[in-house]
């Protein structure tokens, strides 16, 4: 079943960053950059070679569109590692903290409003 919810998706997922292809293709293959190669091999086809000096600002804008999109990248990666989340749990009597990662089977989660879980009632994850 596909995600299409943003309910339906692990709250961890919300917060990460693009995946960097997703970036390269997202900067790379637009219409501009389509609009602009084809003109570039026009010119090529025509030896005009002093005219390709336009395609030069094209390329260092995509360049500088992916360095600035890169930095984002790792400053939300870095900022969805400080905001981990710790789930409440009943063990041995006693209810402590842990990471989600921690959480198994037979665990009793204690909740509150405003929590989200990681995992379906039946165990199964998303």
């Amino acid at each position: 079943m596909a995600k299409t919810k943003t309910e339906d998706r692990d709250p961890a997922e919300l917060r990460s960053a693009p995946d960097p292809r997703v970036l390269e293709s997202t900067h790379l293959m637009t219409t501009f950059n389509l609009l602009i190669g084809i003109c570039a091999l026009i010119i090529i086809v025509l030896g005009r070679w002093l005219d390709l000096l336009f395609a030069i600002a094209a390329v260092g804008n995509v360049i500088i569109g992916l360095i600035q999109e890169y930095g984002a990248k790792r400053k939300l990666d870095a900022i969805a590692l400080l905001h981990q989340d710790h789930i409440r749990v009943l063990r041995d009597g006693m209810i402590i903290q842990i990471h989600r990662e921690q959480v198994v089977l037979d665990d009793v989660l204690e909740l509150r409003r405003g929590d989200q879980t990681t995992r379906r009632c039946d165990g199964s994850s998303y």
